[in-house]
């Protein structure tokens, strides 16, 4: 099954019961009541390659009574209703969640996202920019980033933010953006060169001293690119 758009509203969805199964989401929204199963029942094998779209749902199992089910993220957001965050994080930990075919990194948390769920992405809450892993042109450029709302009406969240070469630790890096509001900053970049990003979060509601959070490490690297060219419009001659 391939679904690329709409909403699907069931009770429960079974990828790979029984049988072998794949779910390829690039977008639209799937909600079950009940469980979602990835890998489910004797000879089950199961496949979900969540690309891009919502997969909201009130339970998930993966890999019931020694089925197979593994589950591959690079866009979209699985979001659970409640605390669910001991079973996804074993399923992580036994390779049968990935990010980008286990290249990349996974985001999970609880009732921050989403109040009073658990959520799943392989992009951070932060959307750094340029993406995590990508390669972009060398020159000036921008990182860019969205802050979270502060924990107090009338709060300030600020951030620190960490930028080199230096894979770890980060901040061996230079401080680019010091207990600043803002949300992007300028830099230049060498050709050829992997650059290693990250933000320290302080919250005036929690601490005006100390991060509330500190981000994973972003990498990038900036190499030279070819050249795009717009010509305009077609034209008929």
């Amino acid at each position: 099954m391939t679904m690329t758009g709409g909403t699907l509203d069931t009770v429960s969805f079974w990828v790979g019961a029984g049988g072998t199964g794949t779910l390829d989401m690039i977008g639209g929204t799937i909600t079950a009541n009940a469980f979602f199963h990835v890998g489910k029942g004797v000879g089950g094998v199961g496949t979900l390659n969540l690309t891009g779209g919502l997969i909201d749902i009130n339970g998930f199992l993966m890999r019931e009574n020694g089925s197979v089910g593994t589950m591959d993220i690079t866009g979209g957001t699985l979001i659970l209703n409640g605390d669910h965050l001991a079973k996804i994080q074993g399923y992580i930990d036994n390779g049968w969640i990935t990010s980008h075919g286990g290249s990349g990194p996974l985001y999970l948390d609880y009732d921050k996202r989403n109040a009073g769920k658990t959520t799943l992405t392989a992009t951070s809450f932060l959307n750094p920019l340029p993406v995590h892993g990508s390669s972009v042109s060398s020159g000036a450029a921008k990182l860019q980033w969205t802050l979270p709302e502060p924990n107090e009406p009338g709060g300030v969240v600020d951030c620190v933010v960490w930028f080199g070469t230096i894979s770890s630790p980060v901040e061996d890096n230079a401080k680019i953006v010091d207990r600043q509001v803002v949300e992007s900053v300028s830099v230049t970049l060498a050709a050829n060169t992997t650059y290693y990003w990250a933000l320290d979060l302080y919250d005036s509601g929690i601490s005006t001293t100390e991060p509330f959070y500190l981000s994973p490490i972003f990498t990038f690297t900036a190499e030279n690119q070819p050249p795009i060219v717009d010509t305009g419009d077609d034209v008929a001659t």
